[in-house]
């Protein structure tokens, strides 16, 4: 047997209390791609045996995600959005299934109107991304409607700085990232066609819940907000009013969020009390 690929098999003997069993021996050769700097083509044919040094970050990784509960991303260290490779860094938040699938569907729906007549072309498209993170959201709608012009907000600096970062691996050049809290560092001239935000929106019950790989090492501040998790909701919602264009010919929404799964009552109420339908 390749020498690699038997060190595979027992690295994913170790993990399997981690993931099922298919996934453990997944999650095995993505440590060894990334402790050797190979592809698993390339290391299933190859008679290399690893190196002390290897062998030790190997152990110091398996003891990050066994008995640290570190997040496998954070030592992975990029993660696939969309048709994006991003950056992931501890403490900001790392990109979920759920946020790439809504954003997806948002994607569709704005090229749509982009090819419709309400717009000349996608450079009409002018967007917000607030609470950007990674900049997962903002970067990935820059990406696909390149002529559009997409702003990223965070409050973070460590977020900003990483944003921007991703902004410059996937060469994205249509955006602007700004560290404000929330709107505080603008200027009410600018309109925007939407505004998206993933705000934080877990409430501190739900946060003393969370699994030990998300509670122990993502930023806290990014998942939690007071208010029973509304607070940002309701910011954003009473804010926007004076940075969102008179768009009502367009066939887009002027706010999308990411909710928490139990919010979705709670959210509507607060949008309908702005006045939005």
């Amino acid at each position: 047997m390749n020498r690699i690929k038997e060190r595979a098999l027992k690295l994913s003997e170790t993990l399997e209390n981690l993931y099922p069993n298919e996934h453990a021996t997944t999650v095995a050769w993505w440590l060894l791609e990334k402790v050797t700097q190979k592809n698993k083509a390339l290391l299933l044919v190859s008679s290399d045996t690893l190196t002390q040094e290897q062998e030790t970050q190997l152990k110091k990784w398996k003891q990050l995600l066994i008995e640290e509960n570190y997040p496998l991303q954070y030592i992975l260290e990029t993660v696939p959005f969309g048709s994006l490779e991003l950056f992931v860094e501890p403490p900001t938040l790392i990109p979920r299934p759920e946020t790439e699938t809504w954003c997806a569907n948002l994607i569709e729906l704005l090229k749509k109107e982009a090819g419709s007549s309400c717009y000349a072309q996608d450079d009409d498209i002018r967007v917000l991304d607030m609470c950007t993170g990674s900049g997962c959201i903002g970067l990935w709608i820059a990406k696909e409607l390149p002529h559009a012009t997409v702003h990223l907000v965070d409050i973070s600096e460590k977020a900003i700085a990483l944003a921007q970062k991703n902004a410059n691996h996937n060469d994205i050049k249509n955006i602007k990232i700004i560290q404000s809290d929330l709107f505080k560092n603008f200027d009410n001239q600018i309109k925007y066609d939407i505004i998206i935000s993933n705000p934080p929106y877990v409430t501190e019950n739900e946060w003393q819940a969370l699994e030990p790989h998300v509670k122990n090492w993502e930023d806290k501040n990014a998942l939690v907000a007071d208010d029973n998790g509304l607070l940002l909701y309701k910011r954003i919602t009473k804010e926007a009013e004076n940075f969102l264009k008179d768009t009502q010919d367009k066939e887009i929404p002027h706010i999308v969020f990411e909710i928490g799964a139990q919010q979705a009552h709670d959210v509507q109420n607060v949008l309908e009390k702005a006045e939005y339908t």
